[in-house]
């Protein structure tokens, strides 16, 4: 069977790309293209590639069916758009793009060609997430009250030592211009999370963000962001994603009142049996003298401390296959099926607008409501 002929277009996360393809063996890397020519040329000649002259000539290669997007967000809408209508399968990261009507002409695009889209949001081929999902979805869980996430790095992005009419081509992700910021590049994923396990699209959202510590001369992109996300059924996501401490990681909790589902470990704490009635609690604290004194008030009650039960794993089957590998291998069987996976274009679709109106929130320091015209 002929091979499937790829390019792959940004070679920072797309360098993932490139190895998955080089590695299926129903797949030849024909060109790559990036704005790096040293990294470009090194990894074309490790998987034996092409460098693209430029964009269009990968458009008109007639041997090339799937061209991989891991380019500026603002980029790739008109990439996209162009590939569709050249009769290219596309696989673009999140996110999709930096403006609501830009997502909604690439969905279109997709629905009007029939060809295959996916936008990278590997956890939807985890494991310990499907299986999280599904004993949601059976009713073994309860209903979900709230889903924290946080996302927690300590370093600014910044490239270095790069010509200065490089900067912004190669840092990009830290200026507005080009990118969502955080809200992009990483809230995107949890807010996926949350959407799918909800199964419902926000209605509204507040956050507040700030450059508190990576500042530089032209960077302008928030280095810490909060959000929160109101749901239909009454459930908020709250989200929160740094630049300046790396302490509590990553953390992908789905709570409810039967327990938590600590998505980014693999596990699930029982919250039954309840804890006993307030009285008999109080008086158990008594016996116990738990107790403090107060400087102002006398005895008080102690305060709980945070739980640090592991709780039971979600999957008993370890190690699990990488979910990113896995993604790439599903793209793939859709385009030899013929067959979209529509739910992901889906999840990817309202991933980005509720980056985008978590971005615009923070920007203008108001409310931002979904609005019925980007339903898809």
């Amino acid at each position: 069977m002929k091979k499937i002929g790829v390019a792959v277009v940004g070679l920072g996360i797309g360098e993932r790309h490139l190895r998955a393809y080089h590695r299926d063996a129903r797949c030849q890397v024909r060109w790559v293209l990036d704005h790096d020519k040293v990294k470009a040329k090194n990894l074309a000649d490790e998987t034996g590639a092409g460098i693209a002259s430029s964009y269009e000539a990968i458009l008109k290669d007639e041997d090339v069916q799937i061209i991989s997007i891991a380019s500026f967000d603002d980029d790739h809408a008109s990439q996209i758009i162009q590939a569709i209508n050249a009769g290219k399968h596309v696989f673009v990261e999140k996110a999709m793009g930096i403006r609501i009507p830009d997502c909604k002409a690439m969905v279109d695009a997709q629905k009007k060609s029939g060809l295959c889209l996916q936008v990278g949001h590997q956890r939807m081929f985890d494991l310990k997430y499907l299986e999280a999902l599904r004993r949601v979805r059976e009713g073994e869980f309860g209903p979900i009250t709230h889903i924290r996430t946080n996302w927690n790095g300590n370093g600014d992005w910044a490239l270095k030592d790069i010509p200065v009419h490089m900067e912004k081509k190669l840092n990009w992700r830290i200026y507005n211009e080009f990118s969502l910021g955080l809200m992009g590049e990483l809230a995107s994923h949890q807010i996926q999370v949350a959407n799918w396990f909800l199964d419902e699209i926000p209605e509204y959202v507040v956050g507040s963000g700030s450059l508190s510590y990576w500042k530089n001369s032209t960077r302008d992109s928030f280095d810490h962001v909060h959000t929160i996300f109101k749901y239909p059924s009454g459930a908020h996501l709250d989200s929160t994603v740094i630049q300046t401490n790396w302490y509590y990681g990553l953390e992908e909790a789905i709570m409810g009142p039967k327990g938590n589902f600590e998505l980014e470990n693999g596990r699930f704490i029982s919250q039954t049996p309840p804890p006993p009635p307030g009285i008999k609690q109080l008086i158990a604290d008594v016996e116990k003298k738990v107790f403090q004194t107060l400087p102002i008030g006398g005895a008080s009650w102690v305060v709980e401390p945070k739980s640090n039960l592991l709780g039971d794993v979600i999957l008993n089957t370890y190690p699990l296959p990488d979910s990113t590998d896995l993604q790439f291998i599903a793209f793939m069987q859709s385009i030899r099926d013929h067959k979209p996976i529509t739910d992901i274009i889906r999840q990817g679709y309202y991933a980005s607008v509720g980056a985008i109106m978590g971005h615009e929130a923070m920007i203008k320091r108001e409310t931002v409501y979904f609005n019925k015209e980007w339903e898809i």
